[in-house]
C-alpha cells in the first residue's frame, strides 16, 4: 500500500450519512464486485438472526468482517474506492 493519508469516520448517530455504510458496501460487494446476490441474501438472514439473538455490537462487527476473510486486500481497497465513488455520485440513492 502506498504511503497515502487515509481517514476513517464513525457516524454513530446518523448525522453525516443516512445509510448504514457497512451494509451498503456489502450489498455493493455482492452485487457489483462478486456478482453473487445470494451471498447478500445469506448475509442478511444471518445478520438478522444474530441481531434477534441479542448479539453485542462487537460480535456483530466481528461477524461482518469475517465475510471478508481471505479476500485480497487490494481487491477490497479497490472495491471500497469504487463504492465510495458510486455513493458520492448518487448520494440520495
Amino acid at each position: 500500500m502506498k504511503n497515502e493519508l487515509r481517514f476513517a469516520f464513525f457516524d454513530v448517530d446518523d448525522t453525516l450519512i443516512h445509510i448504514k455504510s457497512m451494509f451498503d458496501f456489502y450489498h455493493f460487494w455482492c452485487y457489483e464486485v462478486w456478482h453473487r446476490p445470494q451471498l447478500h441474501d445469506d448475509f442478511e438472514a444471518a445478520f438478522a438472526r444474530m441481531f434477534a439473538e441479542g448479539r453485542t455490537r462487537e460480535e456483530l462487527n466481528r461477524a461482518y468482517y469475517r465475510y471478508f476473510t481471505g479476500v485480497d486486500p487490494q481487491l477490497l481497497d479497490s472495491a471500497g474506492a469504487d463504492w465510495a465513488t458510486d455513493r458520492l455520485a448518487r448520494p440520495d440513492v
